[in-house]
């Protein structure tokens, strides 16, 4: 997946108590679960964002929410963002330039590039606006979720 959005979920302190006294793996499920569906708003918020802005409807059809390797144990984060097929998706977010290369030249062992500037493709913002818009939403979500799961995790002791 390419350049995304990060969600971390951090608990309070309260939360992250009750959980270490939970054992390691009880404590992962529910919190990657958690993140998962604050994830998955702000995925649906990123779609509909990148159909506003489609050609083609390539970029909205390739965003991904995943866990990331980072997480471990209760501090899980998830990412949001376009897959392989919508690798362009940072281009639309940033902006670009555009060049074309004219020819090429060979100084030494290298070769090097002649480009001609075309231009600058300017930014159209769509997954930052998507997170800022669904992320309260997204806090909402989780938190509800993380009730849900810990009150069942709690009910089996």
């Amino acid at each position: 997946m390419s350049k995304g959005m990060t969600i971390r979920m951090t608990g309070g302190k309260e939360i992250q108590r009750k959980l270490q006294n939970l054992s390691r793996d009880m404590a992962a499920g529910p919190m990657r679960e958690v993140v998962m569906s604050g994830a998955e708003v702000v995925k649906k918020a990123a779609e509909a964002a990148a159909l506003a802005i489609k050609d083609t409807g390539t970029l909205a059809s390739d965003i991904h929410a995943e866990i990331t390797k980072e997480s471990i144990g209760t501090n899980v984060m998830a990412k949001v963002g376009p897959g392989k097929k919508g690798w362009y998706g940072r281009l639309v977010e940033y902006g670009h330039k555009s060049i074309r290369v004219t020819g090429r030249y060979k100084k030494g062992r290298r070769w090097y590039r002649n480009k001609k500037d075309l231009g600058g493709v300017e930014p159209h913002p769509w997954l930052r606006p998507a997170f800022d818009k669904s992320k309260d939403k997204a806090r909402e979500v989780m938190g509800r979720e993380l009730e849900r799961r810990l009150d069942k995790a709690w009910r089996k002791k």
